[in-house]
C-alpha cells in the first residue's frame, strides 16, 4: 500500500490543526487593531443606533468570520432538512437620522449548501450599503473609482463594476474626471457633484448610487474592509452630495 495514503490525510490534518490555532489567534489579533470597527464604536461614531447585530462584532473582519462560520441552520423543507440543507448568515442593521436625514448602514451575507449526491450546491447573498434618505425624486447617478494607484499606498486601487448602463457624463474638472467615473442621464448633475466628491479620490474603492430618493455608499464582498475603514468620510460626502442635490435640512 503506497505510503502517500497516510501521510496525505496527516498533513490535512496537520494543515487543519494549524489554522484552527493560529487563525483564532490571528483573528484575535486583528480585531484588537480594529477594535474601532467594531459595530458599537462604530454605531457610536456614526451617530446611529443598533437594531440588529452583536455590538462586539468586528466589521473589519466580516468576510473572514462569515467563511470561517459553520453552517448552522436548517433550511429547506421536510425532505431539505432529512438531507441536511443548512444555511448560516451574518447581518448588522444600523439606523438614525444624525444630521437630519434617515440614514441606515446595512450588512448581510448569506450562505446556503445543499448536499446532493455528493455534490454540494451553494448559494451567497450578499448586500453591503450606506444609505441616506433625501425629499426628493433624483435622476439615477452612479459613481465608480478608475483603475490606478493611490500616492502613498502600496496597493492600487480596487475598481467597483458599475451595476447600470448609464451614459457617462463628466464632473466637469479633469482630475476628477481622470480618477472617477461618473454615469448619468442628467448631463448637469456632475457640476453639483464635483464640489463634493473630492474626498472620495483617497478612497481605494468607491462605488455610490443615487436613485429614487436615496444616496447610498454599496460594498462589495471582496472589498468590505476598504469600505468599512472609509465608511465615516464616505458619510460625510453623502451628506454633502444630499446638500449639493437637495438643500441643507435646515433650509426646508
Amino acid at each position: 500500500m503506497p505510503v502517500t495514503l497516510f501521510i496525505g490525510p496527516v498533513i490535512a490534518v496537520g494543515f487543519g490543526l494549524f489554522w484552527l490555532f493560529f487563525g483564532r489567534r490571528m483573528m484575535a489579533a486583528s480585531d484588537e487593531r480594529y477594535a474601532e470597527y467594531r459595530v458599537e464604536p462604530l454605531a457610536q461614531r456614526l451617530g446611529l443606533r443598533i437594531v440588529e447585530g452583536d455590538p462586539a462584532f468586528n466589521l473589519m473582519q466580516a468576510r473572514d468570520v462569515q467563511n470561517q462560520k459553520g453552517y448552522d441552520k436548517k433550511v429547506g423543507g421536510r425532505v431539505g432538512r432529512m438531507l441536511g440543507d443548512s444555511a448560516k448568515e451574518l447581518r448588522v442593521v444600523l439606523q438614525g437620522a444624525p444630521y437630519g436625514r434617515p440614514t441606515e448602514l446595512f450588512y448581510y451575507a448569506y450562505s446556503e449548501a445543499k448536499d446532493r449526491l455528493a455534490v454540494v450546491f451553494v448559494r451567497n447573498e450578499f448586500e453591503c450599503r450606506l444609505s441616506l434618505q433625501v425629499p426628493m425624486d433624483l435622476p439615477p447617478f452612479e459613481i465608480v473609482r478608475r483603475q490606478g494607484r493611490l500616492a502613498g499606498m502600496g496597493g492600487g486601487v480596487v475598481p467597483a463594476k458599475p451595476e447600470w448602463d448609464l451614459p457617462a457624463q463628466s464632473f466637469g474638472h479633469p482630475e476628477l474626471d481622470e480618477r472617477l467615473a461618473l454615469s448619468t442621464t442628467e448631463p448637469r448633475l456632475g457640476a453639483y457633484l464635483a464640489t463634493v466628491v473630492g474626498p472620495l479620490l483617497d478612497q481605494r474603492y468607491v462605488h455610490i448610487q443615487g436613485h429614487g430618493r436615496v444616496i447610498e455608499s454599496r460594498g462589495s464582498q471582496d472589498a468590505t474592509t476598504f469600505w468599512v475603514m472609509s465608511i465615516e468620510a464616505t458619510q460625510a460626502v453623502l451628506e454633502h452630495m444630499a446638500n449639493a442635490l437637495a438643500g441643507p435640512v435646515n433650509a426646508r
